[in-house]
């Protein structure tokens, strides 16, 4: 009777022993195994007005960003305004109309300095030659009745630069004289000089 006593002892030792060690690792089981925690689902809050926190606030008109804004009439770039009239490069301007004076009509005119000498006697003829040369010969005609027609005397001097000529005349055919001067396919006035 008592070794058997010794034996339920060591029986229920043993199995207490057992239920604790199951129980020990029942509990760390249990805390490494444990199913994580059912998610508690998401409330509805209804929150005051003004209680609203800054990332909910709605977007006030005005506060959008550079990129989101839209983009005003005229704000466009150099390139794509269009061009105002007379804002045409230089090259498209029209060019400036040069009026070139009109050129002034070819003349010559001649003056005696007396209107009767005696014969052989010395006089001068002046005049102004337009249209002509500077160095441009001009010569001393006589005008023969009996011909009719004008001929050349021994007799020649050229324009100078401001167009004005002068030359010495000496006549010894009595009566009146008709001289005049050509040159340069002009020919100027008469002048009547009478010899006496």
């Amino acid at each position: 009777m008592l070794k058997n006593t010794r034996g339920i002892r060591f029986a229920a030792a043993g199995s207490l022993a057992a239920a604790v060690l199951v129980g020990t690792l029942g509990t760390a089981a249990s805390a490494v195994a444990a199913p994580a925690p059912t998610p508690v689902p998401n409330k509805t809050v209804t929150l005051s007005p003004g209680t609203e926190g800054p990332a909910t606030q709605p977007t006030k008109p005005g506060t959008e960003g550079p990129a989101t804004q839209p983009t005003k009439p005229g704000t466009q770039g150099p390139a794509t305004q269009p061009t105002k009239p007379g804002t045409e490069l230089p090259n498209d301007k029209p060019k400036p109309v040069v009026t070139v004076p009109a050129a002034k009509a070819a003349n010559l005119t001649a003056k005696a300095d007396r209107s009767s000498v005696a014969a052989w006697q010395q006089f001068r003829i002046t005049g102004k030659a337009t249209g002509l040369k500077a160095g441009t010969k001009l010569t001393v005609q006589q005008y023969q009745a009996k011909s009719k027609k004008w001929v050349s005397l021994p007799a020649s001097t050229t324009v100078n630069k401001d167009g004005s000529y002068g030359i010495r005349v000496k006549l010894g055919l009595k009566g009146a004289n008709k001289l005049r001067l050509a040159g340069g396919k002009l020919v100027s006035n008469t002048v009547n000089v009478t010899v006496r």
